[in-house]
C-alpha cells in the first residue's frame, strides 16, 4: 500500500478522492496531517477537484478504489480533448 510520506517525498501537497474502507490506513496518515484535502462525492468530482488544484499550483494525487477506475474515464478525456 503506498504510504503518505512516499507521496510527500514525491512533492505531493493536495489529496482528493472517495473515501473507502480499503484506504484507512492512507486516509487517517492524511487526516491526521495537516495536507491539503478535500473529499468528493464519485470520482469524476475528484478528478475535476484535482485539475483545479493544479491550476491553482498545487500537486494533486486522486486516491480511488479500483472499482472507481472506470468512473474516472470521462472526467479524464474531457480533459485530453481540445476543443
Amino acid at each position: 500500500m503506498i504510504r503518505l510520506d512516499y507521496l510527500l517525498n514525491q512533492g505531493y501537497n493536495f489529496f482528493t478522492g472517495v473515501p473507502d474502507s480499503g484506504l484507512k490506513s492512507l486516509l487517517n496518515d492524511i487526516y491526521n496531517s495537516d495536507c491539503h484535502h478535500v473529499e468528493a462525492t464519485n470520482e469524476g468530482q475528484a478528478v475535476g477537484i484535482a485539475f483545479g488544484a493544479e491550476l491553482a499550483g498545487k500537486k494533486s494525487c486522486v486516491y480511488l478504489q479500483n472499482s472507481g477506475l472506470g468512473n474516472v474515464i470521462n472526467p479524464l478525456t474531457s480533459l485530453c480533448i481540445p476543443h
